[in-house]
């Protein structure tokens, strides 16, 4: 959630499991996201802020994957205030969790890609999210943010979709 650069260039090497699907947004646990080549560049068409460094990404045995090109996308967007507190009946506490997300249009700055304030969840523009789908981007799933609530720390349920 930083939204200030780093400051240094940083050098990145993900292991890998080959048999494993290689989506687009690749959804990696060491608290960095992983983008695809082509998806760095349609974000860079988007103009979202981020900086990015790239990525070796090897198998167990630790061989190089050049045939796979993902980069760590830093967003430097930042978060937004976009919640209507009110009518997300938003206690303010994240222990709690967001029982519903309203957004209040009105308060931010509609950038393609950005975090919502106290649900800390990434929204996504509709003219980007049909581009993503356009191209055939993989790797992400999309939530109505009307539809969208969090329970106990910001833990997301199912949602059944």
């Amino acid at each position: 959630m930083q939204d200030e650069p780093f400051g240094f260039d940083l050098s990145f090497t993900f292991q890998i499991n080959p048999e494993h699907p290689h989506p687009d947004n690749y959804f990696q646990n060491a608290g960095f996201t992983l983008y695809s080549e082509r998806l760095v560049q349609l974000m860079r068409s988007f103009d979202v802020k981020a900086e990015i460094f790239p990525v070796i990404m090897v198998d167990e045995q630790e061989n190089p994957r050049h045939d796979l090109k993902y980069s760590v996308f830093h967003s430097l967007e930042g978060v937004q205030d976009a919640m209507d507190e009110e009518k997300s009946e938003w206690l303010g506490d994240l222990d709690i969790g967001v029982p519903r997300l309203v957004l209040d249009c009105r308060k931010f700055e509609h950038r393609p890609l950005f975090l919502c304030n106290h649900a800390f969840v990434p929204l996504m523009r509709d003219d980007l999210r049909q581009e993503i789908r356009r191209e055939g981007i993989t790797g992400f799933e999309f939530l109505q943010p009307e539809r969208y609530h969090s329970g106990s720390y910001g833990f997301a349920p199912e949602f059944g979709d």
